[in-house]
């Protein structure tokens, strides 16, 4: 078996894993003050606790813990862990985050997971979505605020999820708190668009009368709301506002004695202000934490 000196001397051996291949020469200060739960585990009443010294090192063996994540959390603690990121995925970010809550050490490891975090995020356009649910998971754990809302905003307005699946594989990993807020503001930013969509389709500050968009191209954004993202239907609506013509309202001029253009511009103000055009709403559903 490998051994890994993270403390000269140390006088705790760890065995991380059910079958461990990999020993870690730990110092028992070190730990205790980087984790509560460590503190009361070697100076405590658990059963872990014990006489130890640098010549006879206690034996634990930590067989419920991810052995990799369990290296990671040593070493920070030991100040050994390299700053280059050491996740192949964001399940590995996930079960590490996971143990710092077990073992109520996210202080010490908070800055270094927030910068390796990072890495991930960037490439949360193409990520799995079960994984996107996990690093929200790590992101909250760890008070990450600025990743969290970068990846609450991505669930709620760009994913293209039913909502049936975001409760059923959300619920693995996120807290109950978040996924429940997380299902209310993607519905927020659906209604939105479908009140923008019934706008777009009614006369509603315009006049009384019917344009000539049809109904085609009306109910198409309805139905591909039910299972297309909401910033891509928002986006297809605008496009379809901004594609309108002056000729649509030639039958409405024509009755009120007014512009065609000037009721084209009027329709496309409604229809935009219910979308909400500016950057800053969409942006803003996102969760805090």
């Amino acid at each position: 078996m490998e051994t890994i000196v993270l403390y000269e001397g140390g006088d705790v051996i760890i065995l991380p894993g059910e079958s461990p291949t990999k020993q870690y020469q730990v110092q028992s200060h070190c730990l205790a003050n980087a984790s509560v739960v460590f503190r009361a585990m070697l100076f405590g009443g658990f059963y872990e606790g014990g006489p130890r010294s640098s010549n006879s090192p206690m034996l634990i063996h930590l067989k419920d813990d991810d052995a990799k994540a369990t290296g990671i959390v040593l070493a920070v603690i030991h100040y050994k862990q390299a700053e280059d990121s050491p996740f192949q995925d964001p399940e590995e970010a996930y079960l590490l985050a996971q143990l710092c809550d077990k073992y109520n050490c996210i202080t010490p490891l908070g800055p270094l997971m927030s910068h390796w975090v990072a890495s991930l995020v960037r490439n949360v356009q193409t990520m799995e979505f079960e994984h996107i649910c996990m690093l929200t998971a790590v992101a909250e754990w760890m008070g990450n605020h600025k990743a969290f809302a970068s990846l609450t905003q991505h669930l709620i307005m760009s994913r293209n999820v039913s909502l049936t699946d975001l409760m059923t594989l959300g619920a693995r990993t996120m807290s109950d708190s978040t996924l429940v807020r997380l299902c209310a503001r993607r519905e927020e930013a659906r209604s939105e668009v479908r009140k923008a969509i019934a706008v777009l389709a009614s006369d509603t500050g315009v006049c009384s009368c019917r344009f000539s968009l049809s109904a085609e191209a009306i109910m198409i954004h309805v139905t591909f709301l039910e299972h297309s993202s909401t910033d891509s239907v928002a986006n297809s609506v605008r496009s379809l506002v901004q594609a309108l013509s002056f000729r649509d309202f030639a039958v409405c001029a024509s009755r009120h004695n007014a512009l065609p253009s000037v009721l084209m511009e009027e329709k496309k103000q409604v229809v935009m202000r219910q979308l909400r055009l500016e950057a800053e709403y969409f942006q803003g559903l996102s969760l805090n934490q």
